[in-house]
């Protein structure tokens, strides 16, 4: 199965030292990652804002899933989500701070 879920976690920014518009780094990506490409999609977060609160979201693709399963117990009672536990391959694999999106089936 392909599961796709979105994960959370606290905005630990302070606003009150964000400027407004762009800022500059102080270093070029390619000096300061090793590279000139850096691919962010893997743990790309963006702000969001839920009920006057302000997290951080992603979008979690995880593919060759045999199960999911949501324990009762919540992790963080302040977050919008949950631990999802994910089987695969004989294994179990844990995301905290979740939500499931969509599980798809890709032989019914």
């Amino acid at each position: 199965m392909l599961v796709h879920l979105e994960q959370y976690q606290h905005d630990e920014a302070d606003d009150a030292v964000r400027s407004e518009g762009d800022v500059s780094p102080d270093r070029d990506p390619e000096e300061y990652f090793g590279t000139d490409e850096f691919d962010g999609d893997a743990d790309e977060w963006e702000r969001v804002t839920e009920d006057g609160e302000t997290f951080l979201r992603r979008s979690v693709t995880l593919e060759e899933v045999t199960a999911v399963s949501v324990p009762q117990e919540q992790t963080h009672e302040d977050l919008p989500s949950k631990t999802i536990q994910v089987r695969k391959g004989g294994g179990e694999e844990y995301v905290d701070n979740a939500e499931i999106i969509e599980v798809q089936d890709r032989s019914p």
